[in-house]
């Protein structure tokens, strides 16, 4: 049986049995506390609230909508729980009305806006605060609950300090659902959720002061978290079509979901970029979305997870802009129209034999090019960097240099 095939069967059973153990992932009050300056954020998006507060979240995972106890759209939500809580008298919901400063009214829906808004307001004045330094969020991908996402978070911020004194880090963790050990089978779930976190992301973002100097890092599946965060992801993803609400969100230009404009510098690299090569169409240049001054896409074209296995990056949600790298620069620049130098493409290499591993500590290793990759996003680099292959903008804005 040849090497094709047998990825084909592999890619197959693996499919049906993470789709069916796809588990969603919530962040209880312990380990909230081991990160009390991160941001939290369940599958809808909504804010946790910080540890002291405590949140119901073995309520999340049982309640059952089959005999009413949560609405189907609510379920494994800290929105639907709550509500659960309200209607039938438990003490959670009224702890965090009283942390929030929300006085409790009938109209439960409008209590949960004045609380979100309230967290926001929180999060927003701590960022704020970090005036003067680099101010990076770290956002993980899909197949991560807590535990799986800091064995390269921790790494990945000793190592960015040790050699970035002046940037303050922020963890963003969300719900990007927990399967095997691959990960091969959720994507198209996880692509589900992405968007909808990335909209109310972006209603944080919307609220920095225009002088911050923000930087983001993402991996894998929170390309596309970020992406709905910036601009008009809609494109390129499932689950929009159902709701008229969601896509009239996605390119906002004023309001509680306008797009960021506010930031005026802002660095984003995205490590595997787990989306379609499509997934800035929406942004139509700028208009419709933040077109980052600097983006630095890292790809592979032999990612374990993103090329499932080498069978095709096009199925089980797409995840192509992460493993083809010309295309993935000369998508991003039709469709963000970014002036010289704001794009670049860096290549990570592939191994001899078999596959590279998906985790960020792996790519890590692969020295030349991460350290390309984070002196884009966090030093005075500047320039199409000479690091393996690399696409990036000629100086006249024209032309594709590849190095």
């Amino acid at each position: 049986m040849n090497r094709f095939l047998s990825n084909m069967m592999m890619l197959a059973a693996t499919l049906a049995v993470s789709t069916a153990h796809a588990a969603n992932v919530v962040y209880p009050d312990g380990e909230r506390q081991q990160a009390p300056d991160a941001i939290f954020l369940d599958r809808a998006g909504d804010l946790y609230p910080p540890f002291g507060v405590p949140v119901d979240t073995a309520a999340m995972l049982t309640l059952d909508p089959d005999v009413g106890a949560v609405a189907p759209l609510e379920v494994v939500t800290l929105r639907g729980m709550y509500r659960w809580q309200a209607s039938t008298g438990k003490p959670g919901w009224k702890k965090l009305l009283a942390h929030a400063q929300v006085e409790g009214s009938s109209d439960f829906d409008r209590d949960w806006e004045a609380v979100q808004d309230a967290l926001r307001r929180t999060v927003v004045k701590q960022l704020n605060a970090q005036k003067g330094a680099d101010v990076l969020l770290v956002v993980h991908g899909f197949n991560n609950d807590f535990r799986g996402a800091n064995k390269w978070l921790v790494p990945f911020e000793k190592a960015v300090l040790e050699a970035y004194p002046q940037v303050r880090s922020t963890r963003v963790y969300w719900d990007g659902l927990l399967g095997n050990d691959a990960g091969i089978g959720i994507w198209g779930e996880a692509q589900y959720n992405g968007p909808r976190v990335g909209q109310q992301l972006r209603r944080v973002l919307n609220q920095l002061d225009a002088d911050l100097r923000v930087r983001i890092f993402t991996h894998s599946s929170g390309a596309y978290v970020v992406t709905n965060a910036l601009g008009d992801g809609s494109h390129s993803y499932r689950g929009f079509e159902g709701s008229v609400q969601l896509k009239e969100r996605a390119g906002a230009l004023d309001g509680a979901y306008a797009v960021p404009r506010n930031i005026t510098d802002l660095r984003v690299a995205m490590l595997i970029p787990a989306q379609p090569l499509s997934a800035f169409d929406g942004f139509a240049q700028g208009t419709k979305g933040v077109v980052p001054t600097r983006l630095i896409l890292g790809t592979s074209p032999r990612d374990k997870a993103a090329t499932k296995l080498g069978v095709s990056c096009a199925i089980g949600g797409n995840t192509c802009m992460a493993v083809r790298t010309a295309e993935a620069f000369q998508w991003s620049r039709k469709a963000l129209a970014p002036q010289a130098g704001q794009l670049m493409v860096i290549g990570f290499p592939a191994p001899a034999t078999g596959h590279h591993e998906h985790g960020v500590q792996w790519y890590m290793e692969d020295r030349e090019q991460w350290q390309a990759l984070l002196g884009q996003l966090l030093g005075d680099a500047s320039g199409c960097p000479a690091s393996g292959k690399t696409w990036c903008q000629a100086s006249d804005g024209k032309e594709l240099a590849a190095r």
